[in-house]
């Protein structure tokens, strides 16, 4: 010890009054450690003591490396090259670490990579502008009915607004409606629309091959021409030079084609396969209903959207005393609704991404404090090595800059993989697209993400490392030389930083958890809701059948009569019935319906139903009950008694407190000298528009006992349904052929499983609940690490203490419960401040549940509950290795 006290003379006397005690203490221990390891370490020591001495005690004599405690002024030279030499020890230092660095690294990288991933779909969906020319001016019409909350608007209704409203620029309007194509290739079911040349316009889109409709084509009489948009014209024509040549044959008409669309271009809703004019005339309009229409308007110079709205509350009024009888517009009862075009677009899936973006912060979060974790206990067993670099000069702002760039140096790595994880997060995410999803195919991974995944990056570094960086700069540097020789504790300052950490980990969990727990729930609730029917081993279709070849009702019915003949013979398919539409696929047409005997209050709205056709064996092919009375029989057919069945919506609703059955109505529109029609039975509610909402009332009507005015448009497109034990690529073929040989112009479309359309269903539900339960597991997993992280640490830093109660008689048990103590509280603690963040946060979820409490005890118990088993589980290690702590080995040692 005299010469090392010798040697210390060669240091500053400045520099020997604040660490000459604690250097001496530091060697004192090394030594006592060196002699009773061997000669060799005692060499070892003493060398590297000399070399330390001679170089540390020149360099502290130099003025750059003075002891200060105010960080000196550096020109832009200095700084710069500060710069490069705290990097260049950051990457060495990181390199002396590679297992900590690879964690730290994988664990930013999952935390940037999700936050990339969901913030390239917020942006491509919801914050790029819509591909309209000046988007913020279009607004969306709508029309509402205390049945439906937003329905379609009818010619009438988008002609006279049109021609009265001074606060728009124009309107367009178009309707989507399945036909049957024919010429240039098989016959098959596409997507067209019926547009008016004004929708264009007001969307500002041209063609990109010739050109849109001109004024005097969407008129009565106007030329028969199609615009198609360019994914059609690809697939169907090839793409290959201009215009096709040979017209298309749609729905037995031919039509010349005169455009094509740009690519990527989509109308608001739907995405139709072409355009055909839309021949309004208001004159021939004799009523108000037929509700098909998608109507958008552009705002004029100066207008709002409040403004237009005031102009609609003026025209309403008008509308209700000019057509009153006639299905008249009102403020209350049926309305037209306006909106910005953007909130109606991208309502429904805008809060979904929000809070799919709030997760993935969750997660980051989380990772940044499990990486916050690693460094300040990396700092921990560096508080030598920065006591060292304080005794050699560098001040406060030094330290805490060569933390901060060791951080972002982890960062930029873990960002730089945190981009590649995103971009196959994204091409994950596309590819679980449920459908529905606006604008789900423009999203990628283009500079404006990069962007954010850069400011993401330096964030987290700064976030990561500034509670380190600080409090290793803080940290007393006597005590550092002292617990850095003798493998103290670490610092109570440090411990309540560690533990603070962790008790933010688990609370951030918890609230994930709670979240994706709700929607697990949720769709579990709407799996097991009950449509109505059975879907197990039923197949359906749609096939259309050409007015041209089929003009008559007979024609029709002797059609379909045919095909379920022919599919009846089929083996493995033991019924066949048909369908207007088939339930969890579409909605069908609501209409007005006048019941014998009754008068309509002056306030009393007409009662409303749902127009579904049905024939005889679909009730029991789709185990639907009849409730009352009878099903449909093959003896309803044209010139018997007309008959109609009512589900159970319709009978509740309508006939409260007496017996339905046997009552006679007619629908609205039904002919002026068309018989009233007898109510037969009663049956089972079907959820026919989707899982999520109510059944409402509904009528069924013989397919041979429909008005003829109805014949052509409902009888030319009709449903199949059928039951089958053969596998859906077995029966698929045998389907298509059974058609193909009655009629080769006859195409099938949405052939699948009920199943599949069960699923379809909650296909939406399905998808945001697999991404906030892949990041609930992460965040499980992140915090189940942290926890591992500080308890062992713990246990480290408190060796010594632990051996000392080991040989005081305390037993193993003691000491595996202590620690387990101190993990549970810390998760304990955690989770209760997540399920009050999750109490908080409930209301957000509200809108995207069905019928699911967001306070449900069971998900706020299980929640945390799991999350206090994890926090066990990753405590076990670390206390049973405190446990076997062997208290001599321990004392010896210190």
């Amino acid at each position: 010890m005299r010469v090392y006290r010798s040697l210390l003379r060669l240091y500053p006397k400045a520099h020997r009054d604040v660490f000459g005690i604690d250097m001496l203490e530091m060697f004192a221990d090394q030594l006592k450690t060196a002699r009773s390891t061997g000669p060799a370490a005692l060499v070892r020591l003493w060398s590297r003591t000399l070399v330390d001495v001679a170089v540390n005690a020149s360099l502290t004599r130099l003025p750059m490396y003075r002891l200060t405690t105010s960080p000196q002024a550096h020109t832009s030279g200095d700084a710069l090259m500060l710069l490069r030499q705290n990097i260049t020890l950051a990457f060495r230092s990181l390199r002396r670490n590679p297992l900590f660095a690879l964690v730290a690294i994988v664990t930013i990288a999952l935390g940037i990579g999700a936050n990339s991933a969901i913030f390239s779909v917020v942006h491509g969906i919801t914050l790029k502008a819509l591909p309209y020319e000046a988007p913020d001016d279009l607004v969306f019409v709508w029309t509402t009915t205390p049945e439906t909350p937003q329905l379609a608007v009818s010619e009438a209704e988008y002609l006279d607004y049109r021609a009265e409203s001074a606060v728009l620029e124009d309107l367009g309007a178009y309707g989507v409606r399945t036909v049957t194509v024919t010429g240039g290739g098989p016959a098959e079911r596409r997507t067209g629309a019926y547009a008016t040349s004004s929708l264009f316009n007001v969307l500002g889109v041209s063609a990109a091959i010739g050109r849109t409709f001109s004024g005097d084509e969407d008129v009565p009489g106007g030329a028969n021409v199609v615009v198609l948009s360019h994914g059609y014209w690809q697939t169907r024509f090839g793409a290959e030079g201009g215009l096709p040549e040979q017209p298309m044959i749609i729905d037995d008409v031919a039509f010349d084609v005169v455009g094509v669309l740009p690519a990527g271009f989509d109308p608001p809703e739907g995405s139709p396969d072409f355009y055909t004019p839309a021949p309004f005339d208001r004159s021939r309009i004799t009523n108000r209903s037929g509700h098909d229409l998608v109507v958008v308007g552009r705002l004029g110079a100066g207008q709002s959207v409040a403004s237009a709205q005031e102009e609609l509350r003026a025209i309403l009024p008008r509308w209700s005393e000019r057509f009153a009888g006639v299905h008249a517009n009102d403020l209350v009862a049926h309305p037209l609704v306006l909106a910005p075009l953007r909130d109606v677009v991208l309502g429904h899936v805008q809060p979904m991404f929000w809070i799919l973006l709030g997760a993935v912060g969750l997660v980051l979060l989380l990772a940044a404090a499990n990486v916050a974790n690693l460094l300040l206990a990396r700092g921990q067993s560096r508080s030598r090595e920065m006591t060292v670099r304080a005794a050699l000069g560098a001040g406060r702002r030094d330290l805490i800059q060569l933390m901060l760039t060791e951080s972002l140096a982890l960062a930029t790595v873990g960002g730089v993989a945190g981009l590649s994880v995103g971009a196959a997060l994204t091409s994950l995410v596309k590819r679980l697209d449920p459908g529905g999803i606006p604008r789900l195919g423009e999203v990628s991974v283009d500079w404006t993400v990069i962007a954010f995944t850069a400011v993401v990056t330096v964030g987290t570094g700064l976030l990561v490392g500034l509670l380190p960086a600080l409090q290793s700069a803080r940290g007393d540097a006597s005590a550092a030389l002292r617990e850095g020789s003798r493998g103290g504790s670490a610092s109570r300052q440090s411990k309540r930083a560690l533990q603070g950490l962790v008790v933010a980990q688990m609370a951030l969990a918890v609230l994930l958890l709670t979240g994706t727990g709700i929607l697990v729930k949720n769709l579990v609730s709407l799996q097991s809701v009950d449509p109505g029917f059975s879907t197990d081993r039923r197949v359906g279709f749609k096939v259309q059948v050409m007015n041209q070849t089929y003009p008559t009702g007979i024609s029709k019915l002797t059609f379909y009569d045919r095909l379920r003949e022919s599919l009846t013979a089929v083996p493995g398919i033991s019924g066949v019935a048909l369908a207007r539409a088939l339930p969890l696929r579409s909605n069908v047409g609501t209409e007005g319906m006048r019941i014998e005997g009754r008068t309509l209050a002056p306030d009393e709205r007409r009662p409303s139903v749902g127009f579904q056709v049905a024939s005889d064996d679909y009730f029991s092919l789709m185990d639907i009950p009849v409730v009352q009375g009878r099903a449909i029989e093959r003896t309803d057919v044209d010139g018997a008694p007309p008959v109609m069945l009512i589900n159970e919506a319709a009978a509740r609703a309508y006939f409260r407190d007496e017996d339905a059955v046997g009552q006679r109505a007619r629908l609205t529109f039904f002919p002026d000298d068309w018989p009233l029609v007898t109510i037969v039975g009663v049956v089972g509610d079907v959820r026919q528009g989707g899982l999520r909402a109510a059944a409402q009332p509904e009528v069924y009507i013989p397919p041979g006992q429909l008005p003829a005015n109805w014949v052509r448009s409902i009888m030319s497109s009709l449903s199949v349904v059928l039951m089958t034990e053969l596998p859906l690529d077995v029966v698929g073929p045998a389907i298509r052929g059974a058609v193909q040989r009655l009629d080769a112009a006859v195409p099938v479309a949405d052939l699948g499983t009920l199943d599949q359309a069960f699923a379809d269903n909650v296909s939406t539900e399905r998808f945001m609940t697999t991404l906030l339960g892949l990041f609930a597991v992460v965040a499980l997993i992140i915090s189940a690490v942290g926890v591992y992280g500080v308890m062992a640490f713990s246990v480290a830093q408190q060796t010594r203490e632990i051996g000392i109660r080991l040989a005081l008689g305390a037993g193993p048990g003691s000491v595996l419960r202590s620690v387990l103590r101190r993990g549970v509280t810390l998760a304990g603690i955690g989770a209760a401040l997540g399920l009050a963040g999750a109490t908080l946060a409930a209301p957000v979820l509200e809108s995207m549940v069905h019928e699911v409490s967001v306070r449900d005890s069971l998900v706020f118990v299980a929640s945390p509950v799991l999350l206090l088993g994890v926090a066990i589980v990753a405590s076990l290690v670390p206390a049973w290795r405190a446990a076997g702590v062997h208290p001599m080995e321990t004392l010896r040692t210190d």
